[in-house]
């Protein structure tokens, strides 16, 4: 028995299906049959009855099951108490983000990366809300960044809260108007481009809509931020965007930002963990240098 038939039994037992275990493995499926029957055999049991419609636990598999937890966690556990007698982190992280998260934190997190850990690559899958969610379910991604509620995702991620920011209307850069904070009320009846319903910021924006009574025209659903970002510098439409996902397009004269206020609607910035496997070495030190440089944006915030 080793580490990756446990790894592989625990995939099957949470996905229930043969062909999306071994997708979560990253490998095909019948090396993945061949480990399981390697691992029943070294057993002497059998551990899961299979079905038309996928892989359940047997008995004997239920009872491996909170064994098999507890050895993946305990290697893991070694390997990072191993790990810190080693220097920088090495291997890959898969980090998921939003093009909205993507856009002001990305390359400046990479860069820190890569001069704190030179060996540890960082592989960026950027995507809109549905896709880091599959991601995150199928363990194709190690961690998330973007403005999606922790409800959003269930039991499928571990999520922690990186700071809240206001929420900014956007606009043409030749529009009229002071730069003061305008009143969400304000926002009925303009013109506006947002991402879809499937969104995390989308879903928190119509929220806010229904609790205060006001009525949104979303005259353009788009899920790239660069399209949206097209209409508001043609004057097609406004925007509403957190103010981070601002941060590279401040001294860029085509738009012009006011912080709504009246109340005042904030995003929360969250990094999320898959559950499909112990977080490792790697994915800790994204992380904290993820925390460094949020710790740098929210500090400019209130500066």
């Amino acid at each position: 028995m080793n580490q990756r038939q446990v790894q592989l039994f625990l995939a099957l037992a949470g996905h229930g299906s043969l062909t999306r275990g071994a997708a979560a493995m990253g490998s095909s499926q019948p090396a993945a049959s061949r480990m399981l029957r390697d691992l029943e055999a070294d057993l002497g049991t059998r551990l899961f009855h299979r079905t038309g419609r996928g892989v359940n636990l047997t008995a004997a598999g239920e009872t491996f099951l909170g064994y098999a937890q507890t050895l993946v966690e305990t290697a893991a556990q070694a390997r990072e108490a191993l790990a810190s007698h080693g220097g920088p982190a090495a291997g890959r992280v898969a980090l998921a983000v939003t093009p909205m998260v993507g856009q002001a934190v990305t390359g400046r997190l990479l860069s820190a990366v890569a001069a704190a850990h030179p060996r540890l690559e960082v592989q960026v899958l950027e995507g809109n809300t549905a896709a880091i969610v599959n991601w995150l379910s199928s363990g194709q991604a190690d961690l998330a960044v973007a403005y999606i509620p922790p409800a959003q995702l269930r039991d499928i991620a571990t999520s922690e809260a990186l700071f809240a920011e206001p929420l900014c209307l956007v606009s043409h850069g030749d529009a009229d108007g002071p730069d003061c904070a305008i009143a969400f009320s304000a926002l009925s009846g303009l013109p506006l481009a947002l991402p879809t319903r499937t969104s995390g910021l989308r879903r928190h924006l119509d929220a806010m809509a229904r609790l205060h009574r006001v009525t949104l025209h979303i005259q353009h659903e788009v899920d790239a931020f660069s399209t949206i970002l097209g209409l508001v510098a043609a004057g097609q439409a406004f925007s509403i965007m957190p103010r981070l996902a601002l941060a590279a397009l401040a001294i860029d004269d085509s738009y012009h930002f006011r912080a709504i206020a009246e109340p005042r609607i904030q995003a929360h910035l969250s990094v999320h963990v898959t559950k499909q496997r112990p977080i490792g070495r790697g994915s800790r030190a994204v992380i904290e240098h993820l925390k460094t440089l949020v710790a740098s944006f929210s500090a400019s915030e209130a500066a």
